[in-house]
């Protein structure tokens, strides 16, 4: 079961450039989400490991075998890669039953009929699907359908799954359960594993590890929890994270933050550079401490709205002309126009350079 390694890889499509020189190492049996707006190239990323879109640049290898170098001059199809792919629309043949979609690519490369009917058997079976075989995909449910194309790749046993948004289909329940079901999979099989989504909700419970894209060049490749804590720039920062990270400005100064508009808050660091200058901070709204009265640190703020969610309190609030996002428990109990005070959780802030918006100081 192999790694991938791209380098240097570049895609232009007439004069738009979908991926721009990027480079990645995926370990062997490791889970990537490729994370991004629409439009920052992740699908081509994806076709190109496949096979299906040939690079303009670059190399590309899977475990031991370059499928691609322009420099070497080599391209090899994608029926050769050994790669599974399930594809946004499933790509399942109407006309044909459960068990003849799944069986198609091993009719197609003329397995022996008892090994085809062996291996269908296992792949329904994995995916809970053996009482559906005879019906016809119309037939079926999105969830039904999902589990379907997944074991249809299965039953090829591809060095490589690539998953194309799979489950954007499906309502958010369905979501969730086949979530559950692709995570299952990946720590039962450990099979190397990339996948596209525009979800960060899905990036983050799935993957090992994401790569975070805009405009073709990767932002950032690393695990969840250093993507949310610890973004390297201010694209990641407000990508990842909902409701959204709060970006305040700021003036460093003798190794001390101070926040503008905040009034005489001010956040010290011992990791702080010692340069001054403006700067831009941000803070997750779960790191925007609440209090009723005033502490040391704190600042006066007025609520604007309170938006219950359910499992969560997202409460909106202003302080000297700077609206504020906070996430509190669902018992918070506030009001519109509600006079509180806020201060950041020690150790929360994060420092970015105000012209490159790259990352200054991690002070997590």
């Amino acid at each position: 079961m192999p790694g991938i390694i791209l380098r240097n890889v570049s895609k232009n499509f007439g004069k738009v450039t979908a991926v721009n020189d990027i480079s990645l190492e995926i370990a062997d049996g490791e889970f990537v989400a490729l994370l991004g707006p629409s439009g920052c190239g992740k699908t081509t990323i994806l076709r190109m490991i496949a096979g299906f879109e040939e690079p303009d640049d670059g190399e590309i290898i899977i475990g031991d075998q370059v499928v691609f170098s322009r420099r070497k001059g080599i391209f090899v199809p994608p029926g050769r890669r050994n790669v599974g792919m399930i594809f946004q629309s499933y790509a399942l043949w109407p006309h044909l039953t459960v068990f003849s979609n799944i069986a198609f690519g091993l009719e197609i490369a003329r397995v022996p009929r008892d090994e085809i009917r062996r291996r269908v058997q296992a792949a329904l079976e994995m995916m809970q699907i053996q009482d559906l075989e005879d019906r016809y995909i119309n037939e079926l449910s999105g969830g039904q359908q999902q589990r379907v194309a997944i074991a249809r790749m299965l039953v090829t046993g591809p060095q490589v799954f690539l998953m194309d948004e799979p489950l954007s289909n499906l309502d958010a329940k369905l979501r969730l359960d086949m979530r559950a079901e692709i995570k299952r999979l990946h720590a039962d099989l450990g099979t190397t594993c990339v996948y596209v989504t525009h979800d960060q909700v899905e990036a983050l419970t799935l993957a090992t590890r994401i790569a975070i894209l805009n405009k073709g060049i990767v932002q950032q490749f690393a695990k969840p929890m250093e993507l949310y804590r610890v973004p390297a720039n201010l694209f990641v920062a407000d990508f990842m994270g909902n409701p959204t990270i709060n970006i305040l400005h700021g003036t460093l100064s003798e190794g001390r933050l101070v926040l503008e508009g905040l009034g005489e808050l001010e956040v010290p660091f011992d990791k702080l550079p010692k340069a001054g200058g403006a700067v831009i901070a941000t803070l997750r709204p779960e790191d925007v401490v609440v209090c009723h009265t005033r502490e040391p640190g704190s600042v006066e703020a007025r609520v604007h709205s309170v938006l219950p969610t359910g499992p969560e309190m997202i409460v909106r609030a202003l302080c000297n002309g700077i609206t504020l996002t906070i996430r509190e428990s669902p018992e918070f109990d506030v009001t519109p126009d509600q006079v509180i005070y806020v201060k950041p959780r020690q150790g929360a802030v994060n420092i970015y350079d105000e012209r490159s918006g790259t990352l200054v100081c991690a002070c997590v």
